[in-house]
């Protein structure tokens, strides 16, 4: 990704000059381009002109490296609002459908050929796994189209046949402001004027429902070391993670260089804003919300604490809505964690012991980064978020499973 940042800033430029001289040539060659291009396609070549611009609407869709949303006006002015309208609903619907059949079949190797894989990883939509007809219909409204079809056939379980009645009648809004506005303006027709209002006002409406006061507040950030991770760290990102959720708080999570910087230009801060650091190798001061594994002190029974325990000790009981289960879940999962972050392994000496992987080991031994490719921002990043989506699910589940027992 970041050769194709590169790239794009190095060919901007170039992209700027070309549009402007293929803008400069229509008009010295044809008085009026779009009644040119409208009689052109409207003699011979309508059905053609169609199929054409369903299709490349169609892979913009699936293929994220450009849009042709802003030229639907144009269209419009060729070949007919009506017309543009259904085509786009069509070829929209077509491009969604594809990209929801990648992920869903493909997996994320396969999206991730064609869409960042790291944008659809995100769940910015807030969806469960297996989210209702009206939530998606909701979503879909105001979602990027080939984003919110990536995710959905990735992350949730939603039939085929709901998705494509969900987009169809999602993207209609959208396919209508973009193919009537240019008229509606300039014509002032009333009924189609209320027409461009209300979808406006539904797209509008149904994101501020979707994210309520959540739009309007500050993110939380977590910050940790970019480059290498511990198992400690993975799961209390999980954690704070959780514990935004429960308060239906924005987060973002951020990996830097130096969390050192961070905690100096936050502690100088006048204005506190709802920040978490989580370093092994900082000094710990729950009080600041910096959780590190120096001068973390002891438990009781000599292990000490790490990153993971004074995430939980702080924010345990808020996570799982409950001391019994907070302290069932500290004793079953959190302590291990804490003493293989120290270096502390308990393996039972046999002739017959079998080494299995801790929860520390999967996490660490299956995301961890290899040598060579930490360096890689974008990679490390990408490693680091699929192992705190592992391990979110898998506190989410225990949490389920302890609190029904205490029921």
């Amino acid at each position: 990704m970041r050769s194709l940042d590169k790239t794009s800033r190095k060919n901007f430029p170039w992209i700027i000059f070309l549009a402007t001289l293929v803008a400069v040539t229509l008009v010295i060659l044809f008085q009026d381009p779009l009644s040119y291009i409208r009689d052109l396609l409207s003699e011979n070549n309508l059905f053609l002109s169609w199929t054409i611009y369903t299709v490349v609407l169609a892979i913009s869709v699936v293929v994220s490296r450009f849009s042709i949303a802003p030229a639907v006006p144009f269209v419009a002015k060729v070949l007919s609002p009506e017309i543009t309208f259904v085509l786009t609903v069509f070829g929209w619907t077509i491009g969604s459908m594809v990209a929801f059949a990648l992920a869903r079949f493909g997996e994320e190797a396969t999206v991730g050929h064609v869409y960042p894989i790291r944008t659809v990883t995100q769940n910015q939509y807030q969806l469960h796994s297996e989210p209702t007809f009206i939530t998606l219909f909701q979503t879909r409204l105001f979602a990027a189209l080939d984003n919110l079809s990536y995710f959905v056939g990735l992350k949730t379980v939603t039939s085929f046949t709901t998705f494509l009645l969900v987009t169809l009648a999602g993207s209609i809004p959208a396919a209508f402001i973009f193919s009537f506005s240019a008229d509606a303006i300039a014509d002032g027709e009333k009924i189609t004027l209320f027409g461009l209002f209300f979808a406006v006002s539904l797209i509008g409406l149904a994101y501020l429902s979707h994210k309520g006061w959540s739009l309007f507040e500050k993110p939380a950030h977590i910050y940790t070391t970019q480059g290498t991770f511990s198992a400690g760290e993975i799961v209390a990102t999980a954690a704070l993670i959780i514990f935004c959720k429960n308060r239906n708080k924005p987060y973002r999570i951020n990996r830097v260089s130096r969390t050192a910087d961070i905690i100096e230009k936050k502690r100088k801060q006048k204005k506190k804003k709802e920040w978490y650091v989580c370093d092994t190798y900082k000094k710990a001061d729950e009080r600041e919300n910096v959780f590190g594994a120096v001068e973390a002190g002891v438990r009781g029974n000599n292990i000490p604490y790490g990153v993971l325990g004074l995430v939980w000790r702080k924010y345990g009981q808020a996570i799982c809505g409950s001391e019994a289960v907070a302290q069932k879940i500290l004793q079953e999962v959190i302590l291990g964690i804490d003493a293989e972050d120290s270096g502390i392994r308990h393996e039972e000496q046999s002739t017959l012991y079998v080494d299995q992987w801790s929860l520390s080991e999967i996490l660490e031994k299956t995301y961890g980064g290899q040598e060579g490719v930490s360096e890689i921002k974008d990679v490390d990043h990408e490693s680091f978020m699929k192992a705190v989506e592992f391990a979110e699910d898998f506190l989410e589940r225990i949490i389920l499973k302890k609190t029904e027992v205490h029921i």
